[in-house]
């Protein structure tokens, strides 16, 4: 990227400063990141702040992790305008001037917005007024009394799989370096659609144009959603004329979120045209004050497809489901013990997947498109995908320091509709963190072998990884203690075998669920 212009500018940090927005309490000030001509929080229509940390720290979360899992992927970002595609209210423009304008090798890209809602398109252009005017002012200089302008555009909003401008040519989009698209993919539901979707985007964009995506994955907000099934199913199906309080069955679904696995996803970007660089599956958490918080934090970006069931009711009907929602959301909890009432606050934890991918230079030939796996609900068959060991866990071990190989002895047969509690991909990342420290150096070609057996009468799923180090290590100093006290609080054996000839056994015993 030689010869581009860049620029760094004081009070707008890298990711690592940009982190420093969090507050004592660990939540980020998103208060601050939209500023009037007065250098003062700009304010909405309803004279708040556009984001806050109780509204929209989820989202924060998942742009700083989409935005590191590019940095680390190392691809090449070709120059040319981002499109944010699902831009919502405008929070990547917010943070545009902290993470894009500060980072060399960027420079300065005009970005392109584009939503499905007209109110977010609405206040996201007010967000890029202010962003854009905030960042003149920040960098005034005696050579350039007016500043450094940016460009960001919205664009009015349409169905992804079927927005027509994107596609490059006169009156349409110019050709894309960067897609950015941030927990947006979930809400597309079907297959055909998320298809379509990539179809159009890979056709807007640059040979060598990088995909940047994240979406939640199985297994996200289940207390939530058994919360709003109870409270929904409740109210009685929808009959006319006998039952008109009900909801509309057809409209209903058990998981409006739209989840999906590691492998399915990885295998449709593939399929589309796309090498992925990185892909990562995290369980992530967030902080609030108070589960209702993070009750409130869903209505700001799901509360249309949580009630679409309910949409026929009056809106003072639809807020005192909502509310029920809330109360219910509580009580499944208190039974769950995912909250401690005593405690000093609500963790709630999501499951994303995050992708980096560019763009091929040739499609793959035209034909039927192989069918993707199909995952388990809590990310079994995700976790043990070759896709996710050799990226994924592959990606971290190079971060590490050394290149290691990562095998599955076998296929996934027979474990594609299994289920466990276990901390699967913490006791994964610790043994390939351990492997990368601390391997035999004499091992030109080191490896981590794994196996597994299903021993279904018996409940249990036994995963076998072996590997060479240095010397003999115990649990404590291999694992960290959240993995240890995970394993502990859903029963997993951990085996350490003896240390022979500098290879180590570990063998785990997880729990399935019925």
């Amino acid at each position: 990227m030689a010869g581009q212009s860049t620029i760094f500018i004081e009070g707008l940090p890298d990711l690592p400063e940009l982190e420093s927005l969090m507050g004592k309490t660990g939540q980020p000030s998103l208060e601050t990141l939209v500023l009037d001509e007065n250098g003062e929080p700009a304010l909405d229509s309803a004279g708040k702040p556009f984001f806050s940390a109780q509204e929209n720290g989820l989202q924060f979360q998942n742009q700083l992790s989409l935005w590191k899992t590019l940095k680390d992927s190392d691809v090449r970002i070709p120059r040319g305008p981002w499109l944010d595609a699902g831009c919502g209210k405008g929070l990547f423009f917010s943070l545009a001037p902290h993470l894009l304008y500060s980072n060399q090798g960027i420079g300065r890209p005009q970005i392109i917005g584009v939503d499905m809602g007209r109110e977010n398109t609405t206040i996201s252009r007010a967000v890029a007024g202010h962003v854009k005017l905030s960042y003149r002012m920040q960098t005034t200089s005696p050579q350039r009394p007016e500043g450094f302008n940016v460009a960001i555009d919205v664009l009015n909003p349409q169905k992804l799989q079927e927005y027509r401008h994107l596609k490059p040519g006169v009156g349409a989009l110019p050709p894309l370096a960067v897609v950015w698209s941030n927990q947006v993919f979930h809400w597309i539901k079907s297959d055909e659609d998320k298809y379509a979707t990539l179809e159009r985007l890979y056709s807007s964009m640059k040979p060598g144009g990088v995909l940047a995506l994240s979406m939640s994955s199985s297994g996200t907000a289940k207390h939530f959603l058994q919360a709003y099934i109870d409270t929904i199913q409740a109210l009685g199906m929808f009959r006319l004329p006998d039952h008109t309080q009900g909801y509309k069955s057809a409209l209903f679904e058990y998981d409006p979120i739209g989840s999906q696995g590691f492998d399915k996803m990885a295998t449709m970007i593939e399929e589309m045209g796309f090498d992925i660089a990185s892909g990562v599956a995290r369980r992530e958490t967030v902080r609030y004050l108070h589960p209702l918080n993070y009750a409130e934090a869903v209505r700001q970006y799901g509360y249309d497809i949580f009630m679409r069931s309910v949409a026929h009711l009056l809106p003072e009907e639809q807020e005192r489901i909502w509310t029920d929602i809330g109360e219910r959301f509580m009580e499944v909890l208190k039974i769950s013990r995912a909250w401690n009432p005593e405690g000093p606050h609500y963790e709630y934890r999501q499951n994303n997947l995050y992708f980096v991918a560019t763009k091929r230079v040739a499609r793959p030939s035209e034909g039927p498109l192989r069918k993707p796996l199909e995952p388990s609900g809590n990310l079994i068959t995700s976790y043990l995908n070759p896709v996710y060991l050799s990226l994924g866990l592959g990606s971290l071990a190079r971060k590490e320091g050394r290149a290691i190989e990562i095998q599955l002895k076998k296929g996934l047969e027979n474990i594609d509709d299994i289920t466990t509690q276990a901390p699967l991909e913490r006791i994964l990342i610790d043994v390939v963190k351990q492997a990368a420290r601390d391997w035999d150096k004499a091992d030109e070609q080191p490896r981590i072998m794994l196996s597994y057996e299903l021993q279904q009468d018996a409940g249990l799923l036994l995963l076998q990884m072996q590997l060479k180090t240095i010397e003999e290590r115990k649990p404590e100093e291999i694992f960290d203690r959240r993995t240890l006290r995970a394993a502990q609080a859903t029963n997993v054996g951990i085996e350490l075998g003896p240390w022979d000839k500098g290879m180590q056994t570990y063998t785990f015993t997880m729990p399935i669920l019925e």
